[in-house]
């Protein structure tokens, strides 16, 4: 009986753990979406690809940038097509590879990022404004030790 008991509890831990992510990624998720976009013209979507690009001023492979998104080399193309389209981004001849491209950040694409960021930083702030420090501290360092031992895990298979 002890050992279908804690069983039985593991799954309805694993399945509160996994509900309330899922909670707390479409709260947050949803609202800093809506308001960004609302806002600034940029999904979340967008943000994070100018995010990435702001952080490579040299430009990133078409590749690496769908790694840093962790989406497929198909969505990334989309995403910088419609951000080339805004006037965003620029596509050039990887120097490195001539069949793969790079993306970078315009200069138009690099202010409108940093307009955006402050933005981001506000509207995560007001979302997140009834949670204490302490419980932001401690919710990363669980959610950490939970990403740690997830990928040790599966490094393990």
């Amino acid at each position: 009986m002890g050992e279908a008991a804690t069983k039985s509890d593991r799954q309805q831990n694993q399945t509160r753990l996994w509900l309330n992510i899922l909670r707390l990624h479409g709260l947050v998720f949803g609202d800093l979406n809506r308001q960004l976009l609302d806002e600034t013209g940029l999904s979340l979507a967008k943000f994070d690809a100018m995010a990435q690009l702001a952080r490579n001023p040299d430009g990133l492979s078409m590749g690496k940038l769908s790694g840093a998104l962790k989406v497929t080399n198909g969505n990334v193309s989309g995403l910088v097509n419609r951000l080339i389209k805004d006037g965003m981004v620029v596509k050039a001849m990887s120097a490195d590879d001539r069949r793969s491209f790079s993306a970078k950040l315009t200069d138009a694409g690099l202010t409108t990022f940093k307009q955006a960021s402050e933005a981001h930083n506000r509207i995560l702030a007001e979302l997140l404004r009834a949670v204490s420090d302490q419980d932001m501290v401690e919710a990363s360092a669980a959610l950490r030790g939970i990403l740690e031992s997830m990928q040790t895990g599966a490094s393990l298979d």
